[in-house]
This record gives C-alpha cells, structure tokens and sequence, in this order.
C-alpha cells in the first residue's frame, strides 16, 4: 500500500537463534519514506557491527568499533581530489573585481609550478554580480562581468584542469539580497536576516526546493560553466530532507560538497569552513580520510588553515604568496599525505595509521611522522614521497634549511644516484645529483625553498603562457620579464622585481620618464572594455595609465607623496 509519503514494501527475513528454534519465513513491512519530490528516501536505521581487536593493542574498546564503522562507512563524493589538493580561496569583493578570472588562472599556473604540479582547489568567493554576498540566490545568469563575466568563468574553470586544478563556487541558500534577480515573494520571506552590504532576507528554502527553482538556478549553473568541481554552500544550518536533496543535486552535478558548519552535510561535505570545536577522537577516527575540517591535533595536524596565510588571492587580506608555499609543504601537504591512510589508533597527541604511519606531536615542537622508521616529517621539515601510493617524487622543505639526511623509501632502494630540483614560481631546476649511501642521501636546503627528488633526470615544466584568454598578455609580471612588452623612455630604470611576500610587480625608479606598453590585438569594434592597474606611488610622483588607439588617447594619472 501506499500513500503520498509513504510506501510499504514486503521483506522476508530469518532469525537463527543457538541454541533455541530457527525460525524462518516471517513476512512484515519495511516502511519507505518518499520526499517532496516523490524520491524514495530510506528511513532512519541502526545497523550493529560486532568487532574484535582490529588495531593490535590486545583489547577491544570503542576504537576497534570506530574502525568497524570506518570500514562500511561510505566515502563522500569528491574525496579523492581532497585528499590530493591544496585548498584555498580566492576573493572579489564590493564591485572592485580585485582578482579577474583570468588572473586567477595566472596564479594557478604560479602554484603549479611553485609546487611541481600539486593539485589544487579554489573556492571562488563573489563569482556573482558585484562579487561576495551579492545577489544571492542568483547562482547563474547573474555572473560577476567586472572580473571577466561568464565567458571568462568558464574558462578558468576548463583551463584550470590542464594544471591539476578545480574550481568550486561559494553559494548561499540562507538568504537572499533584493538586488538579485531571482528575490521574490513565493521565495523570500520578510524576515531580516545578515545585514553587511545590503539589508537580506531569509529565504524559505523549502518553498525554492519544492517549486523546483534552486534546482533550475543549479542546471543553468551547470550549463554555463561545465567543468566546476564543487559547490560551497554557505550559512546552511538545515538538517532534514532537505540538506539530503541539496547534496544529492550537487553531487549529480558532478560537485563534492563545501559548506561552513561541521555538524552540516555530515555524510557529504568533504571540505568544512570553520570548525575550531571539531575535537571529538571518535569523530575524526571515523572520518580522517574523508574531511578536511578538524582542528588542529598535534598528530593529525590539520588542513587548511582558515587565516589569511593560506590565501593569496584576497581571502582575509591574503596576498602572501611565500606563507602559502611555506603552509603548503609543512601543513597541508604532510596532513593529505596522512589522509590517504585509515587511522588505527588515537588519542590526543598520537595517531596509529594503516601502512606503518605513526605521527605523534606535543603542541610545541612540531610533528613527527614516520613509516616502519623512515621519517618523513620532523618538525617543520619534510620529506614526504607523493604520491603516496606510486612514491614517484619527493618533496623536500626545511624552514631553517642547513643540511639533513633522509632514508629512502623502500620503493627507492635500487637507486644509486637521484636528481634534487629547486621549485619556485617559473618551475624546477636542476639543483645536483645526490649520491645514495645505505639507502639514505644528503640536502643541504637553503630556508623555505621547496626541493622535489627524482629518481631521474627530468624535463623542465612546459612554459607557462601567462594571461590566456586575455588581449593584454602577462598582465601580472608573472614571466619575470619583457618578453610580452616593450621598453619606453629611460629604460635603466625598468626593472621586473619580487615583493617580500613573493608577488611580481614592474619597478619604475628615478624622476625620468619610463614605462612599458603592448600591441592589443582582436579587440571588437563597439564592444566595451575597461583597463585597470595596481599602482603604488611613493614621493611626488606621476603614474600614468594610457591607451591609444589611432591617434586617440586616453589617461588616468596618479599623483601621489605617499603610498596610494
């Protein structure tokens, strides 16, 4: 039988009782909750699992039972890029456009080879309207023209995947802004909610989900821009049928699940924003390989650190390319190394992992992780195999730097000489052979520069085309060169530096007149387009922008006796 909710469905079952009688052939009903949208929902259950001493410590508590349920827990959608990417965040923010589409495509491009091809993945805060929080709930047909419009979108995120990268997109479905053009009474409710740019309005969720409208707004999301990777879904404190549905339509989508909240999309979400309490042992046992959102665990480490050190495009003011290297080998990239291995044992500054994995941390000198006595991590110094399954490469850092010696792994050991390259924002470079002596060999790392070692000599990283899908090429210095522009007036006083946090920027000394200029081609006649630069004035100065075309020209000066 059946109704609007719910269905019944026969099931025979047989019940072995020793000693006692068997009995078999009882038919009963197992009730099936149906959704709004008629999708057949199981209902809540309890399944028991009985479990011996599974982790080798001779007695059975409720670790041996976390690893039981470990074992049949299912893994969320998109996982297995988590545990293989850096993850950061990029920001547009209150129509300044501060970080154009494609030039967050050059910064990918910046960390790639900053770190021989680590995968990474960008959450993109304000792809929409004027840039973060604005028009919400308009996830598509509403997209941010200031840093490059849907055209530009799409393609970051298709270009993104050349270089081990995915782009995931910050949505709210809390709250909704009266500029947007999806905000009408049959959604939105007269409730104030966050006021920050503009007075918002709860919106009724269930009314958007059930009129099939925020699944419409997420097709068209998916039409215009195929190649996302995952949705953060922001504010989202919604526990029934609801946050099942909404998970179900990303990951239909082909999207792993981003949200704020910890005890949100539980089952789902791979990546979680702010979680200082997440302590719970029997919690992240469970889950370790799954999430990156715990706090900090002197063993465990933790993943993303959520201030600005880890972002360099925008997110909390970050613009610390160098802090970003620097969280990336002694962070990030020892805590997705131990995510690829289930945990065995735990307590508050030890943890047991699959494969011979053993970290153990006391808050204040560092992390100490080894693999049946190969030390792969030592403080804030690393020499971590990736990946860590195949140990093709390994990555080598040392804050202080000075010299160190490492045991090879054992996939290693026929090895009689290896190949160190230095990274940095242009690539690797060969930096010397390094003779292999019992299986161990020497670096002697200058501070915070990252190393890879190979077990042959390698080619370099392809050249980087730096602005693809800009007319304007190299628009950020990023070639640490000319070759994309030309030299005008006093060029001795041209110079392509690097700021103390690792950015690329054009230097212009002196009281002459100098300056550089590029040939634009393919621009289309009555099309609008608008030039912007970064511009930091120190003394009386002038700093002039200007474009000609024909005998046309137009300017904007900055005159400045301090820093603007």
């Amino acid at each position: 039988e059946s109704n609007s909710m719910y269905t019944t469905r026969q099931f025979l079952y047989q019940s072995v009782q020793t000693p006692g009688p068997v009995v078999t052939g009882i038919w009963g009903n197992e009730w099936i909750y149906r959704g709004h949208d008629g999708e057949a929902v199981d209902l809540p259950y309890i399944k028991v699992i009985l479990s011996d001493d599974c982790n080798q410590d001779n007695k059975v508590d409720w670790q041996d039972g976390a690893i039981a349920l470990q074992r049949v827990y299912p893994a969320p959608f998109g996982v297995d890029r988590i545990q293989n990417s850096y993850a950061t965040i990029t920001m547009n923010f209150a129509s300044c456009a501060q970080y154009p589409f494609l030039r967050q495509l050059d910064n990918i491009k910046k960390f790639y080879l900053a770190t021989d091809g680590f995968g990474q993945m960008l959450e993109l805060k304000g792809y929409q309207s004027e840039g973060h929080d604005s028009a919400h709930p308009d996830y598509s047909g509403n997209y941010n023209e200031r840093a490059g419009g849907k055209d530009d979108l799409a393609f970051l995120a298709k270009e993104a995947r050349k270089y081990n990268a995915h782009i995931g997109v910050h949505i709210n479905h809390s709250e909704s802004y009266p500029e947007a053009r999806a905000f009408n009474d049959r959604i939105v409710t007269d409730m104030p909610a966050w006021s920050w740019l503009d007075q918002s309005y709860f919106l009724n969720k269930e009314a958007d989900m059930l009129a099939g409208t925020f699944e419409e707004r997420l097709n068209r999301l998916k039409t215009d821009v195929p190649d996302l990777s995952f949705v953060y879904l922001d504010t989202y404190r919604e526990y029934r049928w609801l946050a099942h549905r909404t998970a179900g339509l990303f990951n239909r989508n082909g999207w792993a699940v981003w949200t704020e909240d910890a005890d949100v999309f539980d089952k789902e979400a791979v990546w979680i924003h702010y979680n200082p309490e997440a302590k719970s042992l029997i919690h992240r046992f469970v889950h370790h390989q799954y999430r990156d959102g715990y706090a900090v665990h002197p063993a465990l480490l933790g993943g993303y650190n959520r201030g600005a050190e880890i972002g360099f495009m925008g997110w909390q003011k970050g613009r610390d390319f160098k802090g970003v290297i620097r969280n990336f080998f002694t962070k990030q990239l020892p805590y997705r190394y131990l995510m690829h291995y289930p945990v065995l044992q735990l307590d508050t500054a030890r943890a047991v992992l699959q494969g011979g994995l053993l970290a153990v941390g006391d808050g204040k000198n560092g992390t100490l992780i080894k693999r049946e006595g190969q030390i792969l991590m030592t403080g804030d110094c690393v020499f971590i195999p990736w990946n860590p399954e195949t140990e093709e490469k390994i990555y080598h850092y040392n804050v202080r730097g000075g010299k160190t010696a490492w045991q090879l792994p054992a996939s290693w050991q026929q090895q009689e000489t290896v190949y160190l390259y230095e990274l940095n924002d242009l690539g690797r470079k060969l930096a010397g052979t390094l003779p292999v002596r019992n299986g161990q060999i020497e670096i002697d790392a200058l501070p915070d520069k990252g190393y890879i070692v190979y077990k042959q000599e390698m080619a370099p990283l392809p050249e980087m085309i730096w602005s693809e899908g800009s007319p304007v090429k190299d628009t950020g210095f990023d070639r640490q060169s000319f070759d994309y522009w030309k030299k005008q007036g006093a060029t001795v006083a041209l110079a392509v530096r690097e700021t103390v946090y690792g950015q690329d920027y054009l230097e212009i000394k002196g009281m002459d007149a100098a300056g550089v200029s590029q040939v634009v081609n393919g621009l289309i006649p009555g099309k609008e387009y608008v030039a912007s630069v970064w511009v930091n004035v120190i003394g009386r100065k002038e700093a002039v922008l200007a474009i000609q075309s024909g005998k046309t020209l137009s300017e904007r000066t900055s005159i400045s006796e301090s820093r603007v």
